[in-house]
């Protein structure tokens, strides 16, 4: 069985957040904001080279995978309901840590030529209606690769399909 990462982090919310201050200050991000969402989402928003990027973050997942590597039982010396709240909290630090490791390699790859800023983030690249690209093309994929949604087909600045 494999271990969900950064299950065992002792490195708090606050200080992920400072990475993540000090990681847009090195690649000079001209404004960010750091929005919570109740105790385990959360949301990044930053403007880039002027593009605006919203990246939303959620501890559920690692919440499940850790209750169901480390199921709470009987024999634990705390309630279930006091357990499960740890294992949130600890969650909560791993989604944090997931966050600034993400942000750094993602701002790494652009900075050495990797990726362009656009292929890492367009995810993220929000519309003025505020929803992310993210959210408006995803749950299109299905059709277009099917077929059934046709997008414009035209030669892009950029384009690696090696065509």
């Amino acid at each position: 069985m494999s271990r969900t990462p950064y299950q065992d982090t002792q490195v708090s919310a606050p200080q992920s957040k400072a990475d993540i201050e000090r990681i847009f200050t090195r690649y000079n991000v001209e404004q960010f904001a750091i929005i919570q969402h109740g105790p385990s989402e959360f949301e990044i928003s930053f403007f880039y080279r002027t593009l605006p990027v919203r990246l939303p973050f959620s501890a559920h997942g690692l919440y499940g995978a850790l209750l169901k590597e480390q199921p709470w039982s009987s024999r634990r010396t705390c309630t279930r309901q006091d357990y499960e709240a740890k294992l949130m909290v600890q969650a909560g630090k791993a989604v944090w840590r997931h966050a600034a490791h993400y942000l750094k390699a993602t701002f790494e790859a652009v900075h050495y030529g990797i990726l362009s800023f656009e292929q890492a983030f367009l995810h993220g690249f929000t519309t003025p209606s505020g929803r992310t690209l993210g959210q408006v093309l995803i749950p299109q994929l299905r059709d277009v690769s099917s077929g059934l949604l046709a997008l414009p087909e035209a030669p892009i600045e950029g384009d690696y399909s090696g065509q």
